[in-house]
């Protein structure tokens, strides 16, 4: 059925430029559906299902932003209590001012169910005609393409689409499949599938995963190589009735989604960098994050070098600094470590996600080197090492002092130092075994009130 109206010259001048200025419809007109349903009133006032959220108080037709832009409705059909009845229909997808609501139509097609099919937009488009059942949800999207030729769906479930509760993870470290179970509030229809789609490239390109479960409870893998572990590296979940998505439909065939408040799951609070630097007599730690999802915070533990035999190696917690939930921006924290000695240590961060799962970063390590007022023999750097490595030491006064290298047997290898040393200052002696095997060696710093020894080890 054709919509004869009247236009004034404003009206075709406003739909004459909002067209060429804009790639989407008039947000305030927004997408009617007007049709046989209910008796063409457009606006549709008196069936608030087909009317526009933007343009009709109460109207259900609403503009989702998240991916492509669409307008979205759900439409219940029963016998009784239902939007409408069962029945052929015609109708047509309008967008105008309330003077002039048939403005802008889009028409010409015969609606088969689950399918994306292309709407004719034209002053001429005859009206579009679908068919439905009681006992049926008719859930609609249709694109936002502004003035032009576009494209929708009518996806059909035997009960109330379902919606997605709550979504959660077991993600440990990049490379190893993630679980992501997925509650729903209620059982779904046997229509609905449940996907999970993820991303290693920030959506540039994407995949999926079924998820499989009954009643509430359903749960997808992730395979190990879409688990990157870095700000790229994300997920949601969505519900549809259409078999095999695509990247590019994705979006136009959801009916709901969760992917958590706008942000996405990321996999995981991605660390960027950790690096650790002895600043005096501190250690400064700090660390970047791409991302954070879930992220209560990060206990720093630290332990002395295991090769440093004369003093405790277990790690032990030194302190807390507070993440920030969930964030898709890069963060940047910082915590100092005062309450050391000379030597060298390794850190590392227990990142703590609110609901208690933790994992541990990468160890960094770090010489602690004070202006030194005490007899000081550092550990050797690198270790292993081949073939040169360099020790520090240092004594609290001015004196006679030597530093030799031994065999694992007691052997003399070769004297590195032997003279005055200065007191209260680093001193650095580089040690060459290029013309030793592999083995494990011993280095003695002595005066003539103290003698200090360590391991290094010449790996060829």
């Amino acid at each position: 059925m054709e919509r004869n109206m009247k236009n004034t010259f404003f009206i075709f001048l406003q739909a004459f430029f909002i067209s060429i200025a804009s790639s989407q419809i008039y947000e305030p007109e927004g997408l009617n559906m007007p049709g046989s349903w209910n008796g063409w009133t457009n606006p549709p006032t008196n069936n608030l299902v087909f009317a526009s959220s933007t343009q009709v108080v109460g109207g259900t037709i609403t503009k989702i932003t998240t991916g492509t832009l669409r307008w979205h409705t759900t439409i219940k059909v029963a016998s009784s209590g239902g939007d409408i009845t069962g029945g052929t229909y015609a109708f047509l997808f309008t967008s105008g001012p309330s003077v002039s609501p048939y403005n802008n139509k889009w028409g010409n097609v015969t609606v088969s169910m689950n399918t994306i099919q292309t709407y004719t937009y034209s002053s001429s488009a005859s009206d579009n005609s679908i068919t439905v059942v009681d006992g049926r949800w008719y859930t609609v999207n249709w694109k936002d393409n502004g003035y032009a030729n576009t494209e929708a769906i009518f996806m059909e479930t035997s009960a109330q689409p379902v919606t997605i509760s709550s979504v959660t993870d077991n993600y440990t470290s990049p490379g190893t499949a993630v679980t992501v179970n997925i509650t729903l509030n209620t059982s779904k229809s046997a229509e609905e599938k449940i996907l999970v789609r993820y991303t290693t490239d920030n959506w540039s390109t994407s995949s999926f995963v079924e998820a499989t479960g009954s009643g509430t409870s359903y749960s997808a893998t992730i395979p190990s190589e879409g688990v990157i572990g870095t700000s790229s590296n994300q997920y949601y979940v969505f519900t549809t009735t259409v078999s095999s998505p695509t990247h590019a439909n994705a979006d136009l065939i959801t009916i709901n989604y969760n992917n958590n408040s706008g942000v996405n799951y990321s996999l995981p609070v991605e660390l960027t960098s950790f690096i650790a630097n002895a600043v005096g007599k501190n250690v400064v730690l700090k660390w970047n994050t791409a991302t954070e999802i879930n992220n209560a915070g990060f206990e720093v533990e630290r332990k002395v070098s295991s090769l440093d035999f004369a003093r405790n190696s277990q790690w032990e917690n030194i302190g807390f600094v507070e993440g920030h939930g969930t964030v898709n921006t890069p963060q940047e924290y910082t915590f100092i470590d005062s309450k050391i000695s000379a030597g060298t240590y390794l850190y590392r961060l227990k990142q703590i996600d609110r609901d208690g799962k933790f994992e541990y970063s990468p160890q960094v390590e770090v010489t602690v080197a004070h202006l030194p007022n005490e007899f000081t023999l550092l550990q050797n750097y690198p270790n292993p090492f081949n073939p040169t490595t360099v020790i520090q030491f240092a004594i609290p006064t001015t004196q006679f002092a030597t530093l030799k290298v031994y065999t694992a047997l007691g052997q003399e290898v070769v004297t590195l130092f032997s003279g005055i040393a200065e007191g209260n200052k680093m001193h650095n002696v580089e040690f060459n075994g290029s013309t030793l095997p592999s083995g494990v060696y011993f280095y003695a710093l002595k005066t003539k009130d103290r003698n200090e020894v360590k391991k290094l080890t010449l790996l060829k």
